[in-house]
C-alpha cells in the first residue's frame, strides 16, 4: 500500500482512503491509511493534514479498545507529527 502513496497523488488517494476509514472504522482501514501516508511525500501530504487529523480525532476511529487499532493510530500520529514539523507555518492541532 505504500506504493499507492508514492505513485498516486495525495489529492486523489486522500478522499478515497479517508472515506473508507470513516465508513468502516476498522483496524484494517487504519493500516491502509498508515501505509499510504508512509509512501507519500510530505510536501503533498501537508495539504491534507487537516482532513487526516479530522478523521483521526473522530471518537469512533482511534478511541477503541482494540490494541491493533490503537497502535495503528499511534503510528499515524507519528507520521503526521513528522509532516507537521516540516511545515513552514508549524500549525499544531490536538490529536
Amino acid at each position: 500500500m505504500e506504493l499507492v502513496g508514492y505513485f498516486v497523488s495525495a489529492d486523489i488517494w486522500c478522499a478515497l482512503v479517508l472515506e473508507r476509514v470513516n465508513t468502516s472504522q476498522s483496524p484494517a482501514s487504519l493500516s491502509v491509511l498508515a501505509a499510504v501516508i508512509r509512501g507519500s511525500e510530505s510536501a503533498q501530504l501537508r495539504a491534507h493534514l487537516d482532513d487526516i487529523s479530522a478523521v483521526l480525532t473522530h471518537p469512533g476511529i482511534c478511541h477503541v479498545a482494540e490494541v491493533h487499532a490503537s497502535s495503528t493510530c499511534v503510528i499515524l500520529r507519528h507520521f503526521i507529527i513528522i509532516a507537521l514539523c516540516n511545515r513552514a507555518d508549524h500549525y499544531i492541532f490536538a490529536l
